[in-house]
């Protein structure tokens, strides 16, 4: 699987959108609610800190998306946080896992050391697949895993 890093007003747009489907609701609310409410709360996003944003793109359709903020996780002491996003028309047809690779693969051009994620504890499924992907748990707590990978 071949990614670019990219960012522009139209993947802004298809974020903004995306934060409403009901899995994305369900399991990342802040989404709808903080990161990608609108436009300009989503181009504001990008720029509050350093990002780098790959987007899985199946012709015009925005299948999936996941991004690296440089942000220290003092616990952990990984610097970089990750996060992935599957829409709905990428879900259920086995991208996840290779394009995390591939973004990994990616990132490594920026001589990422660590990398941590926090996510729902009773998000099983996202669970088992960053630990197929090297995660580790590492503290768990008020609902949320934390996970490093090194």
């Amino acid at each position: 699987m071949h990614i670019v890093e990219e960012w522009n007003e139209t993947l802004a747009e298809k974020l903004v959108a995306g934060a409403h489907e009901p899995h994305i609701l369900r399991w990342t609310p802040r989404d709808a609610t903080e990161r990608f409410t609108d436009l300009a709360t989503t181009l504001a996003w990008y720029e509050q800190m350093e990002r780098h944003v790959f987007p899985l793109w199946d012709g015009n359709q925005l299948q999936g998306i996941t991004w690296f903020s440089k942000h220290p996780e003092p616990v952990a002491g990984a610097d970089y946080t990750f996060a992935i996003r599957m829409y709905e028309p990428g879900v259920g047809k086995g991208l996840a896992e290779p394009f995390v690779n591939a973004a990994m693969e990616t990132m490594e051009q920026y001589e990422m050391k660590s990398v941590w994620l926090d996510t729902d504890a009773t998000n099983e499924r996202a669970i088992h697949l960053y630990k197929k992907l090297g995660f580790v748990e590492i503290d768990a707590k008020n609902g949320r895993v934390l996970m490093i990978r090194k």
